[in-house]
């Protein structure tokens, strides 16, 4: 079989353990590993497929690697087995890598998703586990805020992990889908699988933190988390699923939905910045447009004190749009001076030594470009600066060319590092910018002492407790060297550094954000 290139959503999420991960909903095998396939590409540790048929229950495969790790012909004819040759059936996908916590081969697996609750038989196969006989199982995207509580609230039931996304699941049995909505702050786009009356139900969180759209595909409901994915397996989008919903599906593809709670939207800007397609939309937004946006603003904010010969590039991949058009606005020479033998991304790895590692392995210049900018200026953009490990070398390299003056650009603001206590609040902002403002879309009465991450000397640590795998306790360059633009600069070895003004940021994207209402 040839696999096309049907990009799907990228999500990073969710749990204890911090993983980030992608989900799907669909009624073959095929599509579900070709969704799950292809976001992939970016060095997962797990990939895991449920299936449920009205005949014979539920049954779950999760194994290391990549998806492809696992030939989609032997996996066929796993699932053939159980299926019992009946056609009505649904699967789930899950593909994740894990950023802290036991890389230990079964406990990886165990960590897997999809997650599960009732009596199952396991076989654990080295590089793979096979779980026959879940009553019910859960996919998810985003991060639980103060888990311990739920976990508390099911500590009867010895859950087997330390991952938000099984207590989550727990307590969705436990008191209901309903329960969970209206008692559960955030942060959560899943799937649940019922095995009882051989349903599927989708929930989201009240914030819609987390993308999350409805398709058709073949006259039956599917669920992604981008538009894109959708269309790129022949589906047809039909609505982003509302915030505080749920939708329950039924084998034969029909759906239910139903407003729990009145949302209340606040989407994470870094889904724009920095984690969806550019041709998927949030909250009506296209990507690519928003990416369009960023260069322009960048130059309006730091055209003026770029040199006039100034050369253009960007660190691979994500922020060329930006690049070009920030080069487009001012009438620079844009060249792509910086390649990458594979998209790999560093924040993957668990250390600072493993990600600096993966940058000087991975990260290139083009010898062709190259020799053009010797005694020339060049300016960097990057879509971020968060832990300063990409942009010192990235400069380092350009550097070594001969490169005369190098200025480094970020489309995001300062993220990250600490501010005053007494600057905690719930955000006024119609996004999460919590990693930049320590402004949380939801109360902070709902947050643990833990996600405050209060250092006792009157500061507070920001970052993200949504999803993204940037936790306020990760190693940012603002906590390495201070939100300070001037030491920072000195730090990473450039002449010059401009990040976006945080209004700047929110004004490129917030004109598209709708304020939805229940129906």
């Amino acid at each position: 079989m040839k696999i096309n290139n049907y990009l799907v959503w990228w999500l990073h999420s969710n749990s204890s353990i911090r993983d980030n991960c992608g989900i799907a909903l669909a009624h073959s095998l095929e599509d579900a590993y070709l969704m799950a396939y292809h976001q992939n590409h970016r060095g997962q540790d797990t990939a895991g497929i449920a299936y449920m048929n009205p005949r014979n229950g539920i049954y779950v495969v999760r194994w290391h690697g990549k998806v492809n790790s696992f030939d989609l012909r032997d996996l066929t004819g796993i699932f053939r087995q159980f299926g019992g040759g009946n056609s009505n059936g649904m699967y789930t996908s899950h593909v994740k890598y894990t950023t802290v916590g036991s890389k230990d081969s079964m406990a990886v697996l165990e960590a897997a998703h999809p997650h599960y609750i009732g009596d199952v038989k396991n076989y654990y196969r080295g590089s793979h586990l096979i779980t026959v006989g879940p009553r019910k199982t859960m996919v998810h995207n985003g991060t639980v805020v103060n888990e311990q509580n739920v976990r508390r609230v099911v500590s009867d039931l010895k859950l087997k992990t330390d991952c938000d996304t099984e207590s989550l699941l727990a307590y969705c049995d436990r008191f209901g889908v309903e329960d969970a909505i209206r008692n559960i702050h955030a942060a959560y786009s899943a799937i649940i699988q019922n095995s009882e009356n051989h349903t599927a139900t989708v929930i989201r969180d009240r914030y819609g933190i987390r993308p999350l759209w409805r398709g058709v595909k073949n006259g039956k409901t599917i669920i992604a988390s981008e538009d894109s994915a959708i269309r790129r397996i022949g589906g047809i989008q039909e609505e982003e699923v509302m915030p505080g919903s749920m939708i329950t599906i039924y084998p034969d593809g029909t759906f239910d939905s139903k407003q729990v709670v009145d949302p209340d939207p606040h989407p994470s800007i870094f889904e724009w910045i920095y984690i969806m397609d550019y041709d998927s939309s949030f909250y009506g937004r296209l990507v690519r447009d928003v990416h369009v946006d960023l260069g322009k603003q960048l130059y309006r904010e730091f055209g003026s004190q770029m040199p006039r010969d100034v050369t253009v590039t960007h660190v691979p991949h994500r922020p060329e749009i930006a690049a070009r058009v920030f080069a487009e606005e001012g009438g620079f020479e844009y060249r792509p001076l910086l390649y990458k033998v594979s998209d790999e991304r560093a924040f993957l790895q668990l250390t600072q030594d493993q990600r600096e590692g993966s940058i000087r392995r991975n990260l290139y210049i083009d010898p062709i470009h190259a020799c053009s900018i010797s005694g020339r200026k060049v300016v960097v953009i990057d879509d971020s600066i968060v832990r300063g490990t990409n942009a010192p070398y990235a400069i380092e390299l350009i550097r070594n060319e001969g490169a005369e003056w190098i200025g480094f650009l970020s489309c995001a603001s300062m993220l990250g590092g600490e501010i005053p206590v007494n600057g905690l609040k719930k955000s006024d902002e119609t996004m999460c910018t919590a990693c930049f403002t320590g402004r949380e879309p939801i109360p902070t009465k709902f947050l643990s002492e833990s996600e405050l991450y209060l250092t006792g000397n009157g500061m507070r640590r920001i970052g993200c407790n949504y999803g993204v795998a940037m936790p306020p306790s990760d190693t940012f360059a603002t906590i390495k060297w201070g939100r300070d633009v001037e030491k920072i600069r000195q730090n990473i070895g450039a002449d010059f550094l401009g990040y976006m003004s945080l209004e700047g940021m929110v004004d490129c994207v917030r004109p598209a954000i709708p304020a939805p209402s229940a129906p």
